[in-house]
């Protein structure tokens, strides 16, 4: 028996407050056991409207995973994310550094991948820098160039299947996959804190005004959650 949206949404709305870490709480009460995400997937599944929802907001990511939104409840209050990575990386396929517009908690459900934490040093590595604006219900999104920019990398860890972590949204990081590896993550985002996101690039992205989000159809979408409930069902989630 699945979740329905209105029992998703209020499960989600009881954890907003003033810390932004209360992104955390929710992730640490849907991974208690696998069951609770389970039964979110099967919700979706189980639901023509959810399922049709859920494909008009997920799509394949330009950092090589698909971004598949579970839920969204506008920009002051919270999205529930699942970002998958099916084991099609190679060693060149490193996410761009990059923050975000709001503070979030991940946590890993399967797999493992590298996670980097950078700061911005004048004379470290010379970088080229953009101002990502949303999609929102575009099927592109664009990458403005603002000029260099330098950075160091301050962390550099492998984090696996039970790690979890807060970012705020000003933190510059990337992570990426491990060669051939499959990587299902967990993602609750607060509200929108800031009008943009920097993105750090070691080279010049093409066509960077218009960079494709094409849409998941919903049979697209139906199977790759019905592949991940089934990595999720025989494996570990935390």
């Amino acid at each position: 028996m699945g979740v329905g949206p209105e029992e998703l949404r209020c499960f989600l709305e009881g954890f907003i407050r003033e810390d932004p870490t209360w992104t955390s709480d929710v992730l640490r009460s849907l991974t208690n056991d696998k069951h609770s995400i389970l039964e979110t997937l099967d919700g979706i599944l189980q639901s023509p409207s959810m399922l049709g929802g859920v494909a008009s907001l997920s799509y394949r990511h330009l950092n090589h995973f698909d971004k598949i939104v579970l839920a969204s409840f506008g920009k002051d209050t919270c999205k529930l994310r699942l970002h998958v990575w099916w084991g099609e990386s190679t060693d060149g396929d490193m996410e761009n550094i990059h923050n975000h517009r709001w503070d979030f908690s991940t946590v890993i459900l399967h797999g493992s991948y590298r996670f980097q934490l950078y700061e911005i040093e004048p004379g470290g590595r010379g970088l080229h820098e953009y101002r990502y604006h949303s999609p929102d219900d575009s099927e592109y999104y664009s990458m403005e160039r603002v000029g260099g920019a330098s950075a160091e990398c301050v962390l550099d860890a492998r984090f696996g299947a039970g790690a979890s972590y807060y970012l705020s949204h000003s933190c510059l990081h990337r992570v990426s996959a491990l060669p051939q590896a499959t990587v299902v993550t967990l993602m609750c985002q607060g509200p929108v804190r800031s009008n943009a996101t920097r993105v750090l690039t070691e080279g010049a992205i093409s066509n960077p005004e218009r960079v494709s989000a094409a849409r998941m159809s919903v049979e697209e979408l139906r199977s790759k959650l019905e592949r991940v409930r089934a990595i999720l069902d025989s494996g570990s989630i935390t």
